[in-house]
């Protein structure tokens, strides 16, 4: 059990010992006080001056001789506290035991508090008790000190009331006791915390002082090092210009290579075919062959060695483009159908279902890499086949996908310990004859740094012999929402007429109005143009139009800075405002379908256009029995009988034709326009022949555009020769 005293040790009081000697000159103005109270104030209600005056006068000698003597010692505190009680004593006597005198021996006693100590406190208590007993007695006696009884108890006296005053000066102590512990104990951990902070703040300045030392020592070997630095500094940029210069040297060289090249080449093959068509010698015309092969030869070289060096000084942008994968795809693969056809290599290829319709990248680099990989796949496959096949991993995010190029071929094949040098520049695999397969072995080096630059990369697998597969491997490619609908009777100009309207062009490059223009006159439109937002604005303050074509960057005032324009000061407007752009990544695709009524992409597709056309003009479609100038009509030319007949065979063709529209295969396209061409002989159909004719030529000359255009419109040319019942 825990005793209400603090007993120290000597190393504590020794702690304790500038408190105490502070809390002792605090005692001495506590009890001057008290000689004043005593002397003026508790003797003015009895008139008992001379006891206050002069039991002050020796409490205040008794402890001024201790304090002299014994300040800061346990001797000292012993004396304050039988003097504080010896007052207590003066002040019931003065008021003859009234009760409320002895509240002061809990004052005294909680005053001695100051001292951290509990003997002052318990020699207090049990001076207070000794007088209580002895005044009891001497009051019982009838005693006087002076002309006044001597009394401590104003009711009378009793030892029952000593005892009970005992046992409350007692508790009280008890209480204090305690509190007095808890405070000292207190007081010593702080005391000794703050010996550890000195400690701590004096080794910390010590190290400081060392701290300091190594600092003096670390700047002067770092301005040694910054002088170096900024010498090699110096050097480096004195390098980095003489590298910057012999950079612009090697463009310039490039580019006066380039055009001093490319300029007698265009005349050489140029005029080589103008002089083909001159020969009958065939000998004559094999040296102009082989001339003209030379030709292309050396003009592939020129381009390839403008790329690499396009790549290696960083020079090379990727342009980032929503484009229909499909459709890309097609077009790829028909480039190549009749040399496959030549070549007897079957030309095939597959898409996935999972794969999107629209995805943004950067086409032109896309289709020079499938170029190069298909080309060189059917340079080295004698018989066989060339598969392309465009597949995707399932994808984490709805917004982004992975797209896998396959290109695979039965050829010849390539050693394993070649399958990674060749896409350096200039090597090619040694298996290879270089004279029965020419090539500079650049192509697949610009393909390889070519998908790096848009995130990818190409991969082989090969065994010799047995064939390749050559992987492009695109990640991270952003999804994109379809440009243009793909609606047939939208995509076909075939019988559309527009009703009046006129049209506001603004482009900063004249070439892009003058083609755009050109192509809306074609239709019977009125067409204004602007060179920038402030000029574009003028005109549509000024004149009526119903539709604006506004291109983004332009000088003086871009298309976004004259679209907000428009809509503050336009907010009732009746016209459209389509954007068009040659740059659109996904960000600006959302930015340009939020601010704008829609989008026409850079190079302008006629196909794209009319359908923009189509959604913002009123417009009518000629497409009904009408017999046309120039155009034969079944009833005019066949009886009932033959023209039902007819009727019958060529509606029977509209599946034939949706289906090689959709598979965009190049000889199903044949194939339906020379059943036709039968149809149209067998019948005596100019019409028809003449549209087999057309469709005939454009699968022979690969135009792809135009066989698009034939099969879309077929419905519509059916309707025309009046074969529809």
């Amino acid at each position: 059990m825990t005793l209400p005293c603090n007993i120290l040790t000597k190393s504590q009081r020794e702690l304790l010992n500038a408190d105490y000697r502070e809390a002792d000159k605090n005692m001495m103005w506590i009890l001057l006080g008290h000689a004043f109270f005593a002397i003026f104030v508790t003797s003015s209600y009895y008139g008992t001056y001379m006891l206050g005056i002069v039991g002050s006068m020796v409490i205040l000698s008794i402890s001024a001789l201790s304090y002299i003597l014994l300040r800061g010692t346990l001797w000292f505190r012993l004396i304050t506290a039988v003097a504080i009680m010896l007052f207590t004593a003066i002040y019931i006597q003065q008021h003859l035991g009234r009760i409320e005198m002895h509240f002061h021996v809990f004052i005294g006693l909680a005053i001695l508090t100051i001292y951290k100590d509990t003997l002052p406190m318990w020699m207090a208590s049990a001076a207070i008790i000794v007088h209580h007993f002895l005044f009891n007695y001497l009051q019982s006696q009838n005693l006087y000190l002076g002309d006044a009884p001597i009394m401590v108890f104003s009711y009378g006296c009793g030892i029952e009331y000593v005892y009970l005053h005992g046992v409350m000066v007692i508790a009280e102590a008890i209480v204090l006791g305690y509190i007095i512990r808890y405070v000292t104990n207190q007081y010593l951990q702080n005391i000794g915390i703050q010996k550890e902070l000195d400690e701590l703040n004096r080794q910390l300045q010590h190290f400081n002082v060392g701290l300091e030392k190594q600092v003096k020592s670390r700047t002067y070997e770092l301005e040694e090092a910054l002088e170096k630095e900024s010498s090699m500094i110096d050097d480096l940029k004195i390098a980095k210009e003489e590298a910057d210069s012999a950079n612009r040297l090697k463009s310039e060289f490039l580019a006066n290579m380039s055009h001093e090249i490319r300029t007698p080449l265009n005349s050489v093959i140029g005029f080589s075919d103008l002089l083909e068509q001159e020969l009958t010698d065939p000998k004559h015309i094999g040296y102009l062959q082989a001339v003209k092969n030379g030709g292309r030869t050396l003009l592939t070289l020129i381009n390839d060695i403008l790329d690499l060096s396009k790549i290696e000084a960083g020079h090379m942008k990727i342009e980032m483009h929503p484009m229909e994968v499909k459709a890309f795809v097609q077009n790829i693969m028909l480039l190549f159908s009749e040399a496959g056809r030549k070549k007897g290599v079957e030309i095939s290829y597959g898409i996935d279902e999972n794969i999107p319709e629209w995805i943004i990248a950067d086409e032109i680099h896309l289709r020079q890499i499938l170029i190069n990989l298909i080309s060189n796949a059917i340079k080295f496959t004698h018989e066989g086949s060339v598969h392309l096949h465009l597949s995707t991993p399932s994808s984490k995010t709805d917004d982004e996908v992975t797209l896998m190029f396959s290109i695979h071929d039965t050829g010849i094949g390539i050693p394993e310990k070649n399958q990674t040098k060749i896409f350096e520049a200039f090597i090619q695999n040694d298996e290879q004859d270089s004279r029965q397969y020419g090539g500079t072995g650049l192509g697949l080096a610009i393909c390889q740094r070519l998908a790096h630059l848009m995130g990818g990369d190409i991969t082989v697998e090969s065994h010799l012999g047995e064939g390749s597969t050559f992987v492009l491997e695109l990640v991270h490619i952003e999804r994109s929402e379809a440009l243009f609908s793909h609606d047939e009777a939208s995509l076909s100009d075939d019988g559309l007429v527009f009703d009046r309207s006129r049209i506001l062009i603004v482009d900063d490059i004249a070439e892009n109005r003058l083609l755009l223009g050109e192509i809306l006159r074609g239709y019977g439109l009125e067409v204004d143009e602007a060179s920038d937002g402030v000029i574009a604005l003028e005109r549509i303050r000024e004149h009526p139009y119903q539709l604006v074509f506004m291109d983004i960057r332009m000088p003086n005032m871009d298309g976004w800075e004259a679209m907000a324009t428009i809509q503050r000061e336009f907010f009732d407007r009746s016209f459209a405002v389509v954007a068009v752009t040659a740059s659109v990544m996904k960000h600006d695709h959302e930015r340009i379908f939020t601010t704008f009524d829609g989008l026409l992409e850079k190079p302008v597709n006629r196909h794209h256009l009319l359908n923009v056309l189509q959604q913002y003009l009123p417009y009518t479609v000629v497409a009904t029995v009408v017999e046309e100038e120039g155009v034969e009509s079944l009833s005019g030319v066949l009886d009932t009988s033959r023209r039902d007949e007819l009727c019958g065979t060529l509606k029977e063709l509209d599946s034939n034709a949706l289906n090689a529209l959709k598979s965009g295969d190049i000889d199903a396209a044949y194939t339906f326009a020379d059943e036709l061409e039968k149809i149209g002989n067998s019948y005596g159909m100019n019409a028809i022949i003449e549209y087999a004719s057309k469709l005939k030529n454009g699968c022979e000359s690969f135009d792809i555009m135009s066989v698009e255009d034939l099969l879309k419109g077929y419905v519509l040319y059916r309707k025309k020769w009046g074969a529809e019942r």
